[in-house]
């Protein structure tokens, strides 16, 4: 049976905005799907889902300055994955960042490239003012 409310609710998630996040960090890349919804002159966010991958690319960043194969593999795969995700969820658009271990690693750039090649996810290496920038945004929200 249909209510009142139902039919609120339903019209409410037509009107939502759909967006989404990646973020390559040094210990987890995850990707974040939430929705914008308007409420009169008041707008909200709400956290849909959010996946993590643990696959610690600081290990090999901040002791070694390079990201070995084995982890840079496992990022590719794993913004394959998020490829397909996006593709579903149908944002109308999304933010990918890479923080301070693809920084600091010699061959973040190349793995970047390889991202875009294989994913074609556009990551992008943020310099240490934006990754401020991007977290205190994050916090007033």
């Amino acid at each position: 049976m249909e209510t009142n409310n139902t039919r609120k609710s339903e019209s409410m998630v037509e009107k939502s905005l759909r967006f989404a996040a990646i973020d390559v960090g040094s210990n987890a890349v995850r990707l974040l799907l939430s929705r914008v919804f308007e409420n009169g002159n008041r707008s909200f966010n709400k956290k849909e889902s959010l996946i993590r991958m643990p696959i610690r690319l600081g290990d090999d960043a901040f002791t070694k300055n390079h990201i070995s194969e084995q982890k840079a593999g496992k990022l590719i795969k794993t913004m394959q994955g998020f490829k397909y995700l996006l593709e579903a969820y149908e944002p109308i658009d999304y933010m990918a960042c890479a923080t301070s271990a693809m920084r600091e690693a010699d061959n973040g750039s190349e793995i970047v490239e390889d991202i875009r090649n294989q994913s074609g996810i556009d990551l992008r290496i943020v310099d240490g003012k934006k990754e401020a920038e991007i977290i205190f945004a994050n916090h007033i929200e």
